[in-house]
């Protein structure tokens, strides 16, 4: 859990990399709203790797100005937590970085170059006073960057392809799927075993998707990979094409482990890497229904309840059992929990085998 799983270039938790910034392509601009760049690396054999770095600025020693990218630590944890229990997700690799040739705050410059300006409150993570003053163009020889992430996709970690396939309801081709979809899949050819068996399998993502509130849900946040059996898969990539094992996965889970959406007059964004916050939300909406709830941003596939067969509840529950108490240390551990709102990794381990025990291992459905 403290190294998570093997990735392809051999990356491990708290390396040290040194990676030349890569200037933003208007044209083909990075996206999201958290603080992120793109950084070339020169792999041993001495080939150049592009690498998506998302970063916490509040530890950036140049230019510090106060807000801490929440989605740094919960992505470790949600994606280290899919990861063992035998579900897909993109990985990040916790590491520290030196970014040659970087402005002194990269994401406030990538912003700026893609056409936001101050008073855009979409763009986030920007600093108006740096560009007001025209400061967001320094740039500096090395820039340390202690608290970052290699943000890495499934399909680097696996050996597969994307699968693309036409909704019914719209008729519009995707590779991203929301949780009514999930829900809406039939299991063609299947025997009523196999059908059954990816129903439960499904049900307990759900379960373990709403113990951590996984509320940035969006249809592009969630896919469909062809995982390679020797057989390959055509160029339209189509569901049907598939010759493979079919799997959904969650591309991004950096949203999590907080309330998640909750409007008040002091705060209009998602909460996320928030253990008070977090524990103060049930993972079950109705418990008479067997209903798991989330509190998703307004607009995503899955904001409310969900109903799912206590068969899934209790295999995610009999998956979840499994981690032991010295490898939930070390995810916490390896997520740099601590520097996040001051909770320790103690604190963390405590709060989630709490709530682990709780809304999950103790938890029957009254159905």
């Amino acid at each position: 859990m403290f190294h998570g799983p093997p990735n392809p270039y051999g990356f491990t938790t708290f390396q040290n990399i040194t990676c030349d910034f890569v200037e933003p392509d208007p044209a083909d601009p990075i996206g999201g709203t958290t603080p992120k760049f793109h950084c070339l690396y020169t792999q041993p054999d001495g080939s150049k790797l592009k690498l998506k770095i998302k970063y916490d600025q509040q530890y950036n020693p140049v230019y510090d100005w106060g807000n801490g990218n929440e989605e740094v630590y919960a992505s470790v944890i949600s994606q280290r937590l899919l990861w063992a229990t035998g579900f897909g997700s993109d990985h990040t690799v916790p590491v520290q970085v030196t970014c040659r040739n970087c402005p002194i705050e990269p994401w406030t410059y990538i912003q700026v170059k893609q056409g936001y300006d101050s008073e855009d409150l979409a763009s986030g993570w920007m600093s108006a006073r740096l560009i007001d003053s025209g400061k967001y163009e320094m740039k500096v020889a090395e820039l340390p960057l202690p608290s970052a992430v290699i943000y890495l996709k499934f399909d680097e970690y696996v050996n597969g392809d994307a699968i693309e396939y036409t909704t019914s309801a719209s008729n519009e081709t995707s590779t991203g799927f929301g949780w009514p979809e999930l829900f809406s899949l039939a299991y063609e050819g299947a025997s009523n075993d196999d059908a059954s068996t990816q129903t439960t399998a499904r049900d307990a993502l759900t379960v373990i998707a709403a113990l951590i509130s996984h509320v940035d849900n969006f249809d592009g946040n969630q896919g469909f990979i062809c995982l390679d059996t020797g057989a390959t898969v055509s160029a339209q990539k189509t569901k049907s094409s598939c010759k493979g094992q079919p799997f959904a996965y969650i591309h991004d889970v950096g949203g999590t482990l907080g309330y998640g959406w909750k409007l008040t007059h002091l705060n209009f964004w998602p909460n996320y890497m928030d253990l008070k916050q977090w524990l103060e939300v049930s993972v079950w909406g109705d418990a008479k229904q067997c209903a798991v709830h989330v509190n998703g941003i307004p607009g995503c596939s899955w904001n409310g309840n969900q109903r799912v067969s206590d068969a899934g509840r209790a295999l995610a529950a009999r998956l979840l059992a499994q981690l032991s108490e010295a490898q939930l240390r070390d995810l916490f551990s390896a997520a740099r929990a601590n520097l996040m709102r001051g909770d320790s990794v103690d604190d963390w381990l405590s709060g989630f085998q709490s709530k682990l025990q709780k809304d999950v291992l103790q938890f029957q459905c009254a159905n």
